[in-house]
């Protein structure tokens, strides 16, 4: 189950969310999808019952087949269904979002409309989305007058100012897992034959586990799987698939143990946001040519101490 779709299909989505992470096209990928499921047409029409889908998982790339709010949303010219906050000049890594447009969709959100409106600011750290124009839309983030969802986007929640990460749901995002954060079908990406040897190892049991076990117990699990990833990250390059990254498998495969529980528990979402941030560091330090090893061993032993405070497994 993913971590979004659930929230939509129970009419509990939050008032904004945060996506966390490095890569932005997959920030992206996502608001558009979000905005699509909102305000696709087929599911007014019944279609979604007859098709099992939305537009976008029934036609993927074809946009051509879409309905005209999934077909303009896609193309990013929807005037109402996908509002765009943006800097003065996106070109420049410094220009600030003006205060007047914060103002102006302050403004427009007051309005009613027959869409559901989802508002995507691509750069939300505090020296972009500075505290004057998020000043002016707080009131609105927190007490929206019409439909209407924030999605916010940021390398890490510590960039973002207190009072936006405080009325925001934080969304941690792996690569390449936006694409599958609506599907409903349950699958993940990834699904490779080591994929599903690590999902039935004992370190990835916990959240099926009753009773607590040892930490050394935990810990030689934790370091089994690092074992694991340190052979498939050593393997000559010519055995390789080189469009499959074993880290993020594993990232992949908490995430879909989680699932989408974290949506509504912050605990487990600052969880996720923390094994990102780890799994980004794990990643620099063996950039700069540091023993993989005992890289890897130290990122196990911290992943696990991490879900300590998530879980009532471990003693």
């Amino acid at each position: 189950m993913s971590l979004i779709s659930r929230a939509i299909d129970t009419g509990r989505l939050a008032n904004a969310y945060l996506l966390t992470g490095s890569n932005h096209e997959d920030k992206v990928e996502l608001a558009l999808e979000i905005a699509c499921v909102l305000n696709c047409l087929n599911t007014e029409s019944d279609t979604k019952s007859q098709n099992g889908t939305f537009c976008l998982i029934s036609h993927g790339p074809d946009t051509v087949s879409y309905c005209q709010n999934c077909r303009l949303i896609s193309q990013e010219r929807h005037p109402q269904a996908y509002l765009q906050l943006l800097s003065l000049d996106p070109t420049k890594p410094n220009s600030k979002i003006p205060v007047e447009k914060a103002r102006e969709l302050a403004f427009e959100l007051s309005k009613t409309s027959p869409f559901f409106r989802v508002i995507w600011i691509a750069n939300a750290a505090q020296d972009i989305f500075h505290r004057p124009a998020a000043n002016s839309l707080l009131k609105t983030i927190e007490e929206p007058k019409n439909r209407c969802i924030f999605l916010l986007a940021a390398r890490s929640k510590e960039l973002v100012l207190p009072t936006i990460t405080s009325r925001s749901q934080e969304i941690p995002l792996v690569q390449k897992q936006a694409s599958m954060v609506l599907s409903n079908q349950g699958n993940l990406p990834y699904q490779s034959e080591s994929y599903q040897k690590w999902s039935k190892m004992p370190f990835f049991q916990w959240a099926k586990k009753r009773h607590p076990h040892s930490f050394e117990t935990a810990r030689q699990e934790a370091l089994e799987v690092s074992n694991l990833l340190y052979n498939a990250m050593t393997k000559p390059d010519d055995d390789q698939d080189e469009d499959i990254d074993p880290l993020n498998q594993l990232i992949t495969l908490e995430l879909s143990i989680i699932g989408s529980s974290a949506v509504g528990d912050p605990y487990l979402s600052q969880y996720l946001s923390d094994l990102l941030k780890l799994s980004q560091s794990l990643r620099t330090r063996l950039q700069r040519h540091v023993s993989q090893k005992a890289s890897l061993d130290n990122f196990f032993i911290e992943w696990l101490n991490l879900r300590t405070q998530v879980s009532g497994i471990l003693a």
